[in-house]
C-alpha cells in the first residue's frame, strides 16, 4: 500500500444509485471502507504550515539516492499537526509501514496533503476538517529516526515541493 493507492484506488466505486457519504463535522461518526467520500471541488484558501519546526529534509532525491516527495519537519512528540487548508479527510491510519500514523486530506481543485509519523490520530475518514484544526499529534512511528512530521502536497497523483506552495517564514 502506498500513498498512490490510497488517493487513487483506495477510493470504492460508487454504485449507480448511490451518492458520496457527505462530510461529517465530528470524528465521531466512523464511515465503512466501502463508503465513498464526498471530497471538496474547490481549494478555499492558501495552504499554511501544518507544525513549527525546522524542515531538516527536503523535497525530492537526498544523498543516498532515496526520494523524498514531501519535507519532514523536526518537532517535539505530541505536538499538534494541523491542516494546511479546508477539506475532508479521506485516510486515517497506519496502512503505510514507512510512515505510520498517517493521514491523508483532499482539499479540493486536485490538491491533497499527507501527515505521517502521527502517534495519535485525532480525525475519522470522511470527517471535515478546517484550515488549522488539529489533525494529529505527532510522533516517531513508521521509520521515523526521531520526532518529526512527514509532509506532502499533491497535485493529483503527483508530489509538489511544500516550500513552494507553503507561506515563507
Amino acid at each position: 500500500l502506498n500513498i498512490d493507492d490510497i488517493l487513487t484506488g483506495g477510493e470504492p466505486a460508487l454504485a449507480s444509485n448511490q451518492a458520496p457519504a457527505k462530510p461529517s463535522a465530528t470524528p465521531s461518526r466512523v464511515l465503512p471502507p466501502t463508503a465513498v467520500v464526498a471530497a471538496p471541488t474547490r481549494l478555499n484558501s492558501g495552504f499554511v504550515w501544518p507544525v513549527e519546526g525546522r524542515v531538516v529534509k527536503r523535497f525530492g532525491a537526498g544523498a543516498s539516492g532515496e526520494r523524498n516527495d514531501g519535507i519532514k519537519i523536526a518537532v517535539p512528540i505530541g505536538t499538534p499537526i494541523k491542516a494546511t487548508a479546508d477539506g475532508v479527510v479521506a485516510y486515517v491510519g497506519d496502512g503505510i509501514p514507512a510512515l505510520g500514523g498517517l493521514v491523508i486530506v483532499k482539499h479540493g481543485d486536485r490538491w491533497t496533503s499527507v501527515y505521517g509519523h502521527a502517534s495519535k490520530l485525532l480525525v475519522q475518514r470522511g470527517q471535515a476538517v478546517k484550515r488549522g484544526q488539529t489533525l494529529a499529534l505527532s510522533g516517531q512511528t513508521g521509520f521515523a529516526d526521531k520526532p518529526e512530521v512527514h509532509f506532502e502536497l499533491r497535485r493529483g497523483r503527483t508530489p509538489v515541493d511544500p516550500l513552494s506552495q507553503l507561506p515563507r517564514r
